[in-house]
């Protein structure tokens, strides 16, 4: 055997891996920075994370009320806006969250803060001018999220490894869905129609799904196992996933969740279709 040979074959091989590394981070980058408009750094360190569910009254208009407490947290100095995004539904209602906040679904917007840490953001809500901005809210609830750094940058890496290895076994799937006209599940809110189609102007590219976890029992989790191993291939196969992974900390409540994630999907559209699929019905299952 002609050791020479086979070391330059692995030289090419482990290049042209890393290389497909590199390009599966820039892709992600790109995705989070121009079609979700999120502005996580995805090299941050040790940092605080808070998800802020706000509501307005139902004559207002949604856009001022969040500029104004942007314009706060920016006057404020210590928060950085990750993300900002429109309710535009509600999929599965959780009822920890509708018991400890009293407000139903009723949600119009949802942020993505960062902060050096949990004592930052209790000095953020405490400043006057940012009290003042979210009077303006209806509704506010917050919740933390611990993060790891390493976790979130390898989950592009990790899709793309599986993507990887469903091409070599000839497993990729890129087929339309079937539309089937069924139920998605036992408290699983059904799409409308005219819902998808308002949205699709604003979210027709991207759209990004808070998910506020709870495992369950035995035959939940193992459920659920199924189902996010079927999820992870099709987003292997089609390039998207998971934007944010982390532990919930409580702040005014105590809700028993198990994990935060927050999955990015191309458009409201294609949401709609993948929900309705026979595809989908086939995994949901009793997760």
């Amino acid at each position: 055997m002609n050791w020479k040979i086979v070391g330059i074959i692995v030289t090419m091989l482990l290049t042209g891996l890393a290389g497909l590394m590199i390009w599966q981070h820039a892709q992600y980058v790109d995705a989070r920075r121009n079609l979700v408009q999120d502005y996580q750094d995805p090299w941050h360190g040790d940092v605080f994370h808070v998800l802020t569910y706000l509501s307005i009254e139902e004559d207002s208009e949604l856009i001022p009320v969040l500029r104004n407490l942007n314009r706060a947290a920016i006057e404020e100095g210590n928060s950085q806006l990750i993300y900002a995004g429109k309710v535009i539904h509600v999929g599965i209602v959780s009822p920890q969250l509708v018991e400890a906040t009293e407000r139903g679904t009723r949600w119009n917007a949802i942020l993505l803060q960062q902060f050096e840490d949990r004592a930052a953001f209790d000095a953020y809500r405490e400043q006057s001018v940012v009290k003042a901005a979210l009077e303006e809210f209806t509704g506010c609830f917050f919740i933390g999220m611990q993060r790891s750094a390493g976790l979130n940058v390898a989950l592009p890496q990790a899709l793309l490894m599986m993507k990887l290895a469903r091409t070599v076994t000839l497993s990729t799937d890129d087929s339309p869905f079937v539309d089937v006209n069924e139920s998605l599940g036992q408290g699983f809110q059904a799409i409308e129609g005219p819902l998808i189609a308002e949205a699709d102007g604003l979210a027709k590219h991207a759209i990004l799904i808070v998910n506020l976890r709870l495992s369950g029992n035995q035959a939940q989790k193992r459920a659920d196992n199924r189902y996010a191993i079927s999820m992870m291939e099709l987003m292997a196969d089609r390039g998207y996933g998971p934007m944010h992974l982390g532990d919930p900390v409580a702040i005014d409540h105590q809700l028993d969740y198990d994990m935060i994630t927050m999955v990015f999907y191309p458009g409201s559209g294609y949401f709609r279709d993948l929900l309705f699929s026979t595809w989908y019905q086939s995994i949901f299952g009793n997760k």
